[in-house]
């Protein structure tokens, strides 16, 4: 979904594949141990949060949010965030598992028994593609077009249109 994009932010990369094969991204996560894994696939890190991203507006052509929503508390600041750092006309890839599918549920079933210690658990805000859209319209995405893992994990690709306006094109500093 963004095979041409020039410069791209890994937003809470974790150690993932994705991260991985694209040594030219920037990857950031909130965890340490996870970036300092990645050391010797990519030198581009960043230990910061998704609500408050350290980079000054428009600074990538394209975001790739993937499994991480989820798993964080419900908080609009975060979809304004991605609008920020964003160019105008850039691509947003979001994934997150969609609760308005029963393949979903099933999978969830089964992954609580099979890796009870799992992320199961961490799921604490559900999104369906519904919702998802709305979110991200509301602050300024047209969604280009969507894709299921096994019908349940929903991957959108949005296009950024317009600037939010409130002030948020300040660049932003984190920690010490």
């Amino acid at each position: 979904m963004l095979a041409s994009a020039h410069s791209r932010l890994d937003i809470g990369c974790g150690s993932s594949r994705i991260i991985q094969s694209s040594p030219e991204a920037v990857g950031l996560d909130l965890s340490l141990p996870k970036l300092r894994f990645l050391r010797r696939m990519n030198s581009n890190r960043v230990l910061a949060t998704a609500f408050s991203l350290p980079f000054a507006a428009a600074s990538f052509d394209s975001l790739i949010h993937s499994n991480v929503i989820e798993h964080i508390e419900y908080d609009p600041s975060v979809f304004r965030e991605l609008n920020r750092v964003l160019r105008p006309g850039g691509l947003l890839v979001i994934g997150t598992p969609d609760y308005g599918r029963f393949q979903w549920r099933w999978i969830e079933c089964l992954y609580r028994i099979l890796l009870p210690n799992g992320y199961g658990e961490d799921h604490i805000t559900h999104y369906d593609r519904k919702r998802l859209t709305e979110e991200l319209a509301r602050v300024g995405f047209r969604i280009r077009s969507y894709r299921y893992i096994l019908g349940a994990e929903l991957i959108l690709c949005c296009v950024k249109l317009k600037e939010l306006g409130d002030g948020t094109d300040r660049k932003r500093s984190f920690g010490p």
